[in-house]
């Protein structure tokens, strides 16, 4: 009788440890990828997965995945919560052939971060796709040859960080945002796209410490209202040599932009090097810049307002310096 009871106070017990096996076995916190592994493995740090994908399926939320070696790992769509980190050094690959590299389509209350990635389009259309979620964080990636735009950051009510990261040669824009959110680019350097940065309907978007060059059919910094109040703030920062304007402000149909440019080093730009039209709503704060060889320095458009501190250096644009309105001392404002 003392031996069937003790087999009974037993079975809770096992029963418990099976659960958590089973749970275990499932997912992990942190999970890695490597050259050598193989999708059908756990994605242990000794028996890692061999593609972004795989390791998805066995990481929890709000965890990681690690990269152990140089490798491709393959386009991802991330549907939860979750960190893809390739530490310095490390060449954490992804082919695009068709669709996007990374599709982050995450809840309302959902941050990824994407670290040291490498994306590479062959026929893709967009390198990274930030169609929902809270958050977005992209640190020191690069972004190539894309067929639509490098990084296209387009959910609602989301905040946006990226810092440190490359993107060039994509078909459309470098960086595209459009709608309501809170945009910080930091160190971004945006070359030979179609447009480098193009900020849309929407967005509020700083950009400090950035280049943008040799947009080969655009401008390099855009913004434009057109269906929502957006708002463009550029510090520290050089556009260059683009086939469009260096920097162009736009709004119509009774909605407001503002741009503020503050130190920025606006050269050698075809068209002119800051443009601003619209209404009367259409306010362009322009400090301390440096705006010099483009076919016009700073084009003042329709009825909109521009001013400045009188310390912008506007000098040798082979046109004009300035045509349109002129400029209003902060003063006024």
């Amino acid at each position: 009788m003392l031996r069937h009871t003790f087999a009974f106070a037993l079975l809770p017990l096992a029963l418990l440890t099976l659960v958590s096996t089973d749970a275990g076995a499932c997912c992990s916190q942190r999970t890695f990828v490597a050259s050598t592994g193989n999708d059908a493995n756990p994605c242990t740090v000794v028996a890692p997965c061999r593609s972004f994908a795989a390791a998805l399926g066995q990481t929890e939320s709000h965890g990681e995945i690690i990269v152990l070696d140089s490798a491709g790992y393959g386009p991802v769509t991330i549907p939860n919560p979750i960190s893809i980190t390739a530490p310095p050094g490390i060449y954490a690959g992804i082919t695009v052939v068709s669709g996007d590299g990374i599709t982050v389509v995450t809840g309302s209350s959902s941050k990824v971060v994407l670290r040291g990635l490498t994306i590479n389009g062959e026929g893709g259309q967009n390198g990274i796709n930030f169609v929902s979620g809270q958050g977005l964080q992209i640190h020191d990636c690069v972004v190539s040859d894309m067929a639509a735009n490098g990084i296209q950051l387009e959910a609602p009510g989301s905040t946006v960080l990226v810092t440190g990261t490359l993107v060039r040669q994509s078909l459309q824009s470098g960086i595209y945002l459009q709608g309501t959110q809170v945009a910080v680019l930091d160190g971004v350097r945006a070359e030979g796209n179609r447009y480098g940065v193009y900020a849309r309907s929407g967005p509020s978007v700083t950009i400090r410490n950035s280049v943008v060059v040799n947009s080969f059919s655009g401008g390099g910094f855009n913004l434009e209202a057109s269906s929502a109040d957006s708002t463009m703030t550029i510090s520290n920062s050089v556009s260059s040599s683009n086939s469009g304007h260096g920097v162009a402000a736009t709004e119509s149909g009774g909605f407001s932009a503002r741009l503020t440019a503050d130190r920025l080093l606006v050269q050698g730009n075809a068209g002119v090097g800051i443009f601003v039209f619209g209404d009367p709503t259409m306010v362009a704060i322009l400090t301390g810049n440096i705006i010099t060889h483009n076919d016009v320095g700073i084009n003042i458009q329709h009825l909109a307002k521009a001013y400045t501190r009188g310390d912008n250096t506007v000098v040798d644009n082979s046109s004009s310096d300035l045509t349109g309105a002129s400029l209003t001392l902060l003063t006024a404002l």
